[in-house]
Formats: structure tokens, sequence, C-alpha cells
């Protein structure tokens, strides 16, 4: 590989990330051609595009996205299931062994869509309390009718973290909890948001 194709590798972004001109960049450099020699790719379309017109990239894709250590590449190979044929065992391994990203919301997906059982979904949560998004997908299973208000709050608890807050928002203004339950991880949303003032 040229010095100059290296220093066009793309970095696997978060979930907002995965825009036309990501995915052009990423053809550009898998197939080794200019990004203006690649047709434009629509956002409604924009995996499917992939599945359709660049099926022998798919391999490729599959394994960036699989070896990446930074942004969600969860997020895109959930997509490439759907969308480009990358196979359930795949994106199951991918969860179960990311390192970025957020596998507790892919999991959640795969459950609402009826590909995978309830309790491999919560184990994932449980394994990531680490990660920002983890207190909103425990928070969709209990809105399903999935699981228990208690499991929520412990993992709510668990977490601890910005997103701790506004999940446990949700469940007061739902009448689940509390306020002195959302008012235990108010600081943490705070921390994240509100900018503290100089001390000097």
């Amino acid at each position: 590989m040229s010095d100059e194709k290296k220093k066009r590798v793309p970095l696997c972004p978060d979930s907002t990330g995965f825009t036309p001109a990501f995915l052009r960049r990423m053809i550009a450099y898998f197939d080794g051609v200019d990004e203006a020699e690649i047709a434009l790719i629509g956002n409604a379309g924009m995996w499917p595009s992939i599945g359709t017109h660049y099926k022998h990239l798919i391999p490729k894709f599959e394994n960036f996205f699989l070896n990446a250590e930074e942004g969600d590449p969860i997020h895109a190979l959930y997509h490439m299931h759907t969308y480009c044929g990358t196979s359930l065992n795949t994106l199951i391994r991918a969860i179960e062994t990311a390192c970025t990203g957020e596998p507790g919301r892919a999991a959640v997906w795969l459950v609402l869509r009826k590909q995978i059982e309830v309790d491999w979904a919560k184990a994932i949560i449980e394994q990531n309390t680490t990660r920002e998004g983890t207190p909103h997908s425990a928070v969709i299973l209990f809105q399903e009718k999935l699981v228990d208000i208690e499991w929520v709050k412990c993992i709510i608890e668990r977490c601890n973290n910005g997103a701790s807050y506004a999940a446990a928002h949700h469940l007061w203004a739902v009448g689940q909890v509390p306020y002195t339950f959302v008012e235990r991880f108010k600081g943490k949303w705070e921390d994240k948001f509100i900018e503290k003032p100089s001390k000097e």
C-alpha cells in the first residue's frame, strides 16, 4: 500500500458519522479508486447501495468493522446485516466481543426484531455498563415489557453516567421511580453537558 493511500485509511466514526461521504471514502480506499469516480450514494439508500452495487467489497467492510477500535462499528454491522447480507452470527460475534461502540443498543434491536432472546440482550447490557448508551438500552427493554423495573434501575445505577440521569428521568416521567432516584445522577449529567466555572 502506498504512503498516499495509507493517509486515506478511514477511521470508524460513531453512529452519527455513517454518511454517504464516509461510505464513498471507504469504497475508494477498498477499491483503490478516486472518490470522484464513485456514484453518489444517497442518505436513504446508503446501506442498500453497498449491498446492491458493492457486493464484492462486503467482506472488506465486515473485516474493517470487526477490527475497528474506535467509533461505533456495531452500528455499521447491524445495518450491514439488515441490508448487505452480513450474517447474524457475524453480528452476534461482533456484539459479544465489542471493545467500542454501543453493543447494548444493537442487542436490543435484535430482540425487537425477534432474532434473539431477551436474556442474551440482558447479558450484553450487563457486560457493558461503561457505555454511554447502555441505560437507554435497558429502558427500551422495559418499555417493551420485556424486563422488570428493578433490573433497569440496577443497570442505571451500575452505569452511573450522564445517560443514567436521562434514563432515570424517563422512568420518573412515566411514574416508575421517585424523583429522588433521578437526583442521584444529576451531577453526572451536568458533568457531561454543563461547563464548570473556573476556580481561578
